[in-house]
């Protein structure tokens, strides 16, 4: 956050989500055929770049501040807020151990010992 990475954030957002920036990027490209290698190693340059290219597409230090931490705020409402609210499934009840008997564990099969 001491950077003010508009990148960082949204990538920290996406990985929060459950979704990568690199495995999307790296998808479009396999689709466009290009080798594994190439498909490997382009996120990781295409993400440098944005970093990079960052400063000069939105100047202010103060907006890039105020993006990125609103970026970092909404993937951790997204994790610990968003859960709490929205109602979840309930776990089926459990049954109790006097109704289902469990079947014995098979014993596991050693090799032969030396005799």
């Amino acid at each position: 956050m001491r950077g003010r990475s508009i990148t960082f954030a949204l990538v920290f957002l996406l990985a929060v989500t459950g979704l990568s920036a690199p495995r999307a990027i790296r998808t479009l490209l396999e689709f466009l055929s290009l080798p594994w290698l190439v498909a490997w190693i382009a996120p990781l340059i295409i993400l440098g770049v944005l970093a990079k290219l960052e400063p000069k597409l939105i100047r202010s230090e103060r907006v890039r501040g105020r993006i990125a931490l609103f970026l970092v705020a909404a993937g951790l409402v997204f994790v610990f807020v968003l859960p709490r609210l929205l109602p979840g499934e309930e776990p089926p009840p459990a049954e109790s151990a006097e109704e289902e008997e469990e079947a014995p564990r098979p014993r596991p099969v050693r090799p032969p010992g030396r005799r």
